[in-house]
C-alpha cells in the first residue's frame, strides 16, 4: 500500500493546496493511500500529537490521513525536512504501509500522478520524475532542470522493503548536514528517472508562508519569464488559475509580519 508523506511547516495555503491534489491523485488510483501530513511548529516541548482522519472518496473508498504536529522549535532547513520526513516513514513503517512518495506541500501533481509511482515501483525499488521544473508563482518566473540522474524529493518514492537502510543513512547524512536529502537518497543507484512525458510533478514556489530551501523561492535562480500565466497554463492546464491571485502578491512579506 502507498503511502503519501508530506513535510510542512507555517505554510496552511500550500497545505490546503495539496489537499486537493491528494484527495484526487487517491480518487484515481486503484490501490488504498495513506497521506501522512508531519507538520513541525514552534515549540519545544509536549511530544508528538496525532490526529487520524478519514476523507469519503468515490464508489465507498476512503483517503486514510494522518496528521502529526511535532515540536520544531530551532531547527530550520534540511534539518527540519529531514526530521519531518523521518517522522513520517516511521508512521508509514507502523502502519505496514509498504511504498513510500514524498509528497511536498507547495508543489502540483498531476491526477496519475500516484497510480503512476506504483507501477514504476513495480518494477524499480526507487523512481522519480527527471529534468525537474520550478515555477515562482510569485513572479512568474521558471527553471528547466536537466538532472537525469537524480529526481528532486517532491518526485522521489520508494519501495521500503528494498530499501530502509539507504533511505534512514540518507535522513541521518541530512541531519548531519551532509548534503540535500534528495541528492543523498539518489545515492542508490538503483533506481529509475523517468522523462517527464507527460509531466506529473511541478516545483510551485511563492505561495504565502515559511520560505522553503529549494532554488525556486529566489527569483534570481529562475531565469526565464512567464509574461502573462501562459506558460503555466500549458503545463499544468486549468489548474493554474487557482495561481492567478498570488502573482505580484507580496506573500512572504505579509507572512513574516504576522
Amino acid at each position: 500500500m502507498l503511502a503519501l508523506i508530506t513535510p510542512t511547516r507555517g505554510r496552511p495555503v500550500a497545505l490546503n493546496l495539496c489537499r486537493h491534489y491528494v484527495h484526487r491523485m487517491a480518487e484515481r488510483c486503484p490501490e488504498p493511500i495513506t497521506w501522512i501530513v508531519v507538520e513541525g511548529e514552534e515549540r519545544e516541548a509536549g511530544g508528538m500529537k496525532a490526529h487520524f482522519g478519514s476523507i469519503p472518496l468515490s464508489q465507498g473508498r476512503a483517503l486514510e490521513t494522518v496528521h502529526i504536529r511535532v515540536p520544531s522549535k530551532g531547527i530550520y532547513g534540511h534539518q527540519s525536512l529531514a526530521c519531518n520526513v523521518q517522522t513520517g516513514l516511521r508512521e508509514a513503517r507502523e502502519l505496514g504501509l509498504r511504498f513510500v512518495a514524498v509528497i511536498e506541500d507547495d508543489d502540483w501533481y498531476a491526477p496519475d500522478y500516484a497510480s503512476w509511482v506504483l507501477r514504476a515501483l513495480a518494477d524499480y525499488p526507487l523512481v522519480g520524475e527527471g529534468r525537474s521544473l520550478y515555477y515562482n508563482v510569485h513572479s512568474g518566473c521558471w527553471r528547466l532542470c536537466q538532472n537525469m540522474g537524480h529526481a528532486s524529493l517532491c518526485s522521489t518514492a520508494w519501495d521500503d522493503t528494498a530499501l530502509p537502510n539507504v533511505v534512514d543513512q540518507a535522513i541521518n547524512r541530512c541531519l548531519n548536514n551532509e548534503g540535500f536529502l534528495d541528492l543523498l537518497i539518489w545515492g542508490h543507484r538503483g533506481g529509475w528517472v523517468a522523462p517527464p512525458a507527460p509531466r506529473r510533478v511541478v516545483g510551485l514556489k511563492g505561495l504565502p508562508g515559511i520560505k522553503g530551501i529549494g532554488v525556486g523561492h529566489q527569483s534570481g535562480n529562475l531565469p526565464c519569464a512567464d509574461a502573462d500565466g501562459s506558460f503555466l497554463r500549458v503545463i499544468i492546464g486549468e489548474d493554474s488559475e487557482v495561481y492567478r491571485k498570488f502573482r505580484g502578491h507580496n506573500a512572504f512579506a505579509e507572512w513574516e509580519q504576522r
